[in-house]
């Protein structure tokens, strides 16, 4: 899907169906790990603290078993209680 709008129009066909899409959510110390599967990119990771709208999608994946093994590296990562994250979405660094 290289065409923007085919982007757009996948992204929007995944909003109201969070659930169904899930594959896990953690919420340690001030911080959210989501991850789930996407129209447009596939199953993929995102990482935000405190409730913020802001967050890095930090990685993506290419099968389920991945994405949860991905997110369970994640978990660990934010154990540790980062100020920094590469978000691959923007190809920088996101601070939180």
């Amino acid at each position: 899907m290289d065409n923007p709008f085919s982007n757009l129009f996948a992204a929007m066909s995944d909003y109201g169906n969070y659930e169904s899409r899930k594959v896990n959510r953690t919420d340690i110390n001030d911080y959210t790990i989501d991850t789930v599967y996407t129209s447009d990119y596939g199953y993929e990771t995102a990482i935000w603290k405190n409730d913020s709208d802001d967050m890095a999608i930090v990685e993506r994946y290419e099968d389920k078993n991945e994405a949860i093994e991905g997110h369970n590296k994640w978990v660990e990562f934010c154990k540790t209680n980062p100020s920094k994250v590469w978000n691959i979405q923007y190809d920088e660094y996101f601070e939180f």
